[in-house]
């Protein structure tokens, strides 16, 4: 993640030395193995250089973090997110920047690669590792670092907690589950938005899929590729028609079908059945009424529950995708969402000491 000191010279010298000591040491071994970047005022950078015991390789540090400040303050204000150091005050979230006092700054574990909580570890991992390193360019985001951690089903809340208690940087990506924009959030996704919102550590961040899980991400077209997509010709040709449907009709990119299709079971009238408000039961019938004929009774296969698995582990389906994710349509789709968590992973290049 970004960390921008901002203290003036007069903070600077009345700040605790030993904390001062503490944070830099450890901020600049971060930011020399890319774990974090460390952005700092070129006359701080001077004053600190006067005021610090610090090792040569340090000091060398310092001064390419001075060289390159135009560079780098530029990354600031692009960032969705950031931290400033700051002399002291509360830790609060000030527009896209997460404020924090130097001597909280201190704390053993900050310095750790982001943590990256998904409900699996491996293959919802290797998913936002294709997805990150293929839209950073893009999107012009910096080299990202993180690190996953497991928090399947309802324990991802657990972890989430056990993680802020020792004040790691978290980014919890979950699936909303829901079978339209209307849908009521369920009570994983309540309560890691309230715990996002009422804890002090204001360094973790929940971030819901913008569908309902993380295959609808995939487009349609890269999903048909795939094996368990073999003899599935009847649901993809009514799946593919609606898409049709709905750009004929004028539907908002945003509001499309495909976002909110249970991917894995499908769907059929019983999930009409299940509507959670008079809202999400008129949405759902105004789209499928484009394709369905009886609504009281119909059936869309889904494509089982090994999507994810079987795209990592074809690679004209993953060129497919690389290539999709560079239209504008999938970009307005998931832009922000991919924004909203990747700048909590900026960090930089291993620099060789």
């Amino acid at each position: 993640m970004i960390f921008n000191v901002q203290m003036t010279a007069e903070e600077i010298s009345s700040a605790d030395k030993a904390n001062l000591q503490r944070f830099f040491t450890e901020a600049l071994r971060a930011h020399r193995i890319g774990y974090h970047l460390l952005v700092v005022e070129r006359a701080i950078v001077d004053k600190l250089l006067a005021t610090l015991d610090l090792a040569d390789v340090d000091k060398v540090m310092l001064r390419q973090l001075r060289a390159e400040f135009t560079q780098t303050a530029d990354l600031v204000r692009r960032s969705t997110w950031h931290v400033r150091v700051r002399a002291g005050g509360p830790m609060r979230v000030v527009g896209n920047a997460v404020e924090i006092a130097l001597d909280a700054a201190c704390h053993p574990e900050l310095f750790s690669r982001p943590l990256l909580l998904i409900e699996d570890e491996i293959t919802d991992g290797k998913f936002y590792e294709f997805l990150l390193t293929n839209v950073r360019e893009v999107l012009n985001l910096p080299l990202l670092k993180w690190e996953t951690a497991h928090g399947g089903g309802e324990r991802i809340i657990e972890v989430a907690n056990q993680k802020i208690r020792d004040g790691r940087i978290v980014c919890a990506i979950y699936d909303t589950d829901v079978q339209s924009p209307l849908g009521y959030e369920s009570k994983k996704a309540r309560e890691l938005r309230e715990l996002g919102a009422s804890s002090s550590w204001k360094l973790f961040f929940p971030i819901p899929t913008p569908g309902r899980e993380i295959e609808n991400i995939v487009p349609l077209e890269v999903v048909s590729l795939l094996q368990c997509a073999h003899g599935n010709g009847a649901a993809q040709s009514v799946l593919f028609d609606l898409a049709s449907r709905e750009r004929q009709a004028g539907h908002d990119a945003s509001d499309v079908y495909w976002l909110h299709f249970d991917i894995k079971l499908g769907c059929s009238h019983e999930n009409l059945a299940k509507a959670c408000c008079a809202e999400e039961l008129r949405w759902l019938q105004r789209k499928l009424s484009l394709v369905v004929t009886d609504l009281a009774a119909f059936h869309i296969n889904g494509y089982g529950a090994n999507v994810v698995p079987l795209l990592l582990d074809t690679g004209y389906a993953l060129s497919e995708f690389r290539r999709l994710m560079r239209a504008n349509w999938w970009l307005e789709l998931f832009k922000d969402f991919i924004l909203r968590f990747a700048w909590v992973f900026a960090g930089g290049v291993h620099h060789r000491t």
